[in-house]
């Protein structure tokens, strides 16, 4: 398994059961989330910069992968801010994500509504930087 994939899959089950989302948290989607989805969360890392380490074998990699996580929620926007209150500190409390990290570092969170429809629903972004260390042999 690629860091990548083991970084997203243990953001996930952080994440999962301990956020106002429940267990609404998903590392892959195909479709949008429905109404019982919601307060949801999608966890999505697909962009690493890498940087090769000097030195003899095995081959080192600093890595800093790129993470998105998305949520979605319903009501005012207070409820969406609680939520992606309850991610942040979720990750920053576990800035080594269980040993795969050496570092998590908040870049930004940003909010805005979907006013179509019934009722009000909240799209949140909050990306982060993970670093890490790959080896190949």
């Amino acid at each position: 398994m690629h860091p990548r994939t083991a970084i997203r899959d243990y953001i996930v089950n952080l994440l999962t059961g301990n956020t106002a989302a429940g267990t609404n948290v998903f590392g892959t989607v195909v479709d949008p989330l429905v109404d019982e989805e919601v307060p949801g969360i999608v966890v999505k890392a697909r962009k690493d910069t890498v940087r090769q380490l000097l030195g003899e074998e095995p081959v080192q990699y600093q890595r800093s992968l790129l993470v998105r996580v998305a949520i979605a929620a319903a009501g005012d926007e207070d409820i969406a801010n609680g939520l992606c209150d309850e991610v942040e500190l979720l990750l920053l409390k576990d800035y080594r994500l269980g040993g795969l990290a050496t570092g998590v570092n908040l870049l930004e969170t940003d909010l805005s509504p979907d006013p179509d429809g019934d009722k009000v629903y909240w799209d949140g972004v909050i990306l982060i930087n993970v670093d890490y260390v790959s080896t190949f042999e």
